[in-house]
């Protein structure tokens, strides 16, 4: 059973429902199960959930990050809920939302939304068997992170996620958010050219550029020998 705030195991467990995969992490343990073809619907990811012991306990809190393409992120302060919608069939005429909840949660501390779509029965799942989660994306971690630690440090910051199958890409500067986006990725060689690319279209300077890469990478090595001030980072 999840928690409902009156348990005393101060425990943190995090979930990640992707296409490519299902993971999570609880004090210090993670795991992760890649899939050989893409669980669009989630249904495989949902078997494992409900298979694995250590999430069924009780935790202080829960968190669910979606990985999934359906994204947009746009300053709070210019739109409302009510515009959610709209805002996503804009961005994704070819998507039936009649399959998809829209929600969106703000970046703390920061004047951006994150508006998500998430796959209806995923979040008849989450709901029926996480009622109290926290449902995010895993865009938003990568967006907090490297907005508010770029302001810390005074500087430009480029911080990358790498998961099952896509690359989600945060440049900040100084607290304020440059570019964020996601890339479809099969391989390494996918990874050196998005970052090579990124690096091209806003004249970052291997030399000068703090990077901080998540996830799991095995390029990191061939990052380094480009990039200067390269760092493995935990969201």
């Amino acid at each position: 059973m999840q928690e409902t705030g009156n348990n005393s195991n101060s425990q943190r467990l995090s979930i990640c429902f992707s296409a490519g995969g299902f993971s999570f992490s609880v004090a210090g343990k993670e795991k992760s199960i890649a899939f050989q073809t893409p669980d669009t619907h989630f249904a495989r990811s949902m078997a494992v959930c409900l298979c694995e012991p250590d999430i069924w306990n009780d935790y202080s809190s829960v968190t669910v990050q979606i990985d999934d393409e359906p994204t947009s992120m746009i300053p709070s302060s210019v739109f409302s809920a009510s515009d959610c919608l709209n805002i996503m069939k804009f961005n994704y005429p070819s998507l039936d939302f009649n399959k998809y909840t829209v929600e969106f949660h703000n970046i703390d501390g920061f004047d951006i939304s994150n508006i998500i779509a998430v796959d209806n029965e995923l979040m008849s799942f989450i709901k029926e068997y996480l009622p109290f989660a926290n449902i995010t994306h895993i865009s938003s971690a990568l967006t907090t992170a490297a907005l508010k630690s770029s302001r810390t440090e005074d500087r430009q910051e480029l911080w990358i996620n790498i998961s099952t199958g896509a690359m989600y890409v945060a440049l900040a500067n100084k607290g304020e958010l440059v570019f964020s986006n996601r890339y479809n990725i099969t391989s390494d060689t996918d990874i050196l050219y998005w970052l090579a690319a990124i690096f091209t279209q806003f004249k970052l300077s291997g030399q000068t550029t703090h990077l901080f890469i998540t996830g799991n990478i095995s390029c990191m090595n061939a990052i380094k020998e480009r990039v200067v001030h390269c760092s493995q980072a935990t969201l």
